[in-house]
């Protein structure tokens, strides 16, 4: 017996060491046996993307939890409809592991449409509670600046990006605090 990091007692194991390949391969193997009929799967869609090779890539998401799906350009032919953000869907697919990279994902294989998602509905309420309160009349918009005074970022500190933002910010308009 050995002690885990937590304190939990592990029973002995034999030493085996695993390349990071192997280990990939292995999990990818564990997680497609576990579901060898496929799986059904209700959500909502986000972060659609639809790539130029013909694939959709996509969040299927609820209140707790996301997966990353994958419907591959044989199977979005059949589907005869395009998902929007928001839109809640019940997925037929294969969980899987891509292993080059470790990441966990569900190749989908059929998509249905089941109305639309609980964050779709409460952010139509959202807008139409701000709506009623007037805030969305144009009598209440600024008009925008023919040249902006402030300039807010959101990006990481230290990348590359915002030495690139500043250095041309300042040489472009140097009256421009960032």
């Amino acid at each position: 017996m050995s002690f885990g990091r937590c304190g939990v007692i592990l029973p002995s194991v034999e030493r085996r060491i695993y390349t990071v390949s192997e280990l990939n391969s292995l999990v990818r193997r564990l997680v497609e046996g576990g579901f060898p009929g496929g799986v059904w799967i209700v959500g909502e869609i986000r972060q659609f993307k639809k790539h130029s090779s013909g694939n959709w890539y996509f969040v299927l998401t609820d209140n707790v939890s996301n997966v990353d799906c994958v419907m591959w350009r044989s199977r979005v032919a059949s589907v005869g409809w395009t998902p929007e953000e928001g839109m809640k869907v019940e997925a037929f697919g294969r969980p899987t592991i891509y292993e080059k990279v470790g990441k966990f994902h569900i190749t989908i294989e059929r998509l249905i449409p089941a109305g639309r998602g609980e964050r779709a509905i409460a952010f139509e309420q959202l807008k139409k509670k701000l709506e009623a309160e007037g805030l969305f009349d144009p009598q209440h918009k600024k008009p925008l600046p023919v040249f902006p005074m402030v300039i807010g970022v959101a990006t990481s500190r230290t990348g590359a990006a915002i030495r690139d933002i500043i250095k041309v910010t300042r040489r472009r308009a140097p009256w421009v605090t960032i």
